[in-house]
């Protein structure tokens, strides 16, 4: 078997599910380590499908046919729990079915199960600045200068300069 990106196997994994491409496209970048509750989406897509599948196998569907009708009934499982939005430029538009409500959806349900627990995502340590006291600035530069001035002179006296 050929070299398979992890990505491309995950989209490919996610359409023989059941899920129509632009699903498997926009959760295939999720990794299922950080969301194994994606593999519950997938056992549900494909329960979702299967009257659809037994209908098709009685009535001798063809393959444009059956995909017809699965895409329609994933439309319809979207609208019906009212996971949708249209697109600000067209308010009278196409409702389009919304993939990351799904996945929310899936992800609050496997918390609520218990079966996954949410991790808070690591934040960046804030430190606060370091206030250091000068103290009296020009008194520190008088004694530096006076060390300067004592160095100078007793460089003088050993007959370095």
């Amino acid at each position: 078997m050929a070299y398979r990106i992890t990505r491309q196997h995950r989209y490919n994994r996610l359409i023989n599910a059941g899920m129509l491409p632009f699903e498997a496209q926009a959760l295939s970048k999720v990794p299922y380590r950080r969301a194994p509750y994606i593999k519950q989406m997938m056992r549900d897509r494909i329960e979702l499908l299967t009257p659809i599948r037994h209908q098709a196998d009685i009535l001798n569907w063809s393959p444009t046919e059956y995909r017809k009708q699965k895409k329609i009934r994933i439309y319809d499982y979207y609208v019906e729990q009212g996971m949708t939005y249209t697109k600000l430029k067209r308010p009278f538009g196409k409702v389009r079915p919304d993939v990351w409500q799904l996945f929310r959806e899936a992800r609050d349900e496997a918390i609520a199960t218990g079966k996954w627990d949410e991790t808070p995502r690591r934040r960046r340590k804030r430190y606060e600045p370091i206030r250091i006291n000068k103290g009296n600035v020009q008194a520190q530069k008088e004694r530096r200068r006076e060390r300067e001035r004592t160095k100078r002179e007793f460089d003088r006296m050993r007959g370095n300069r």
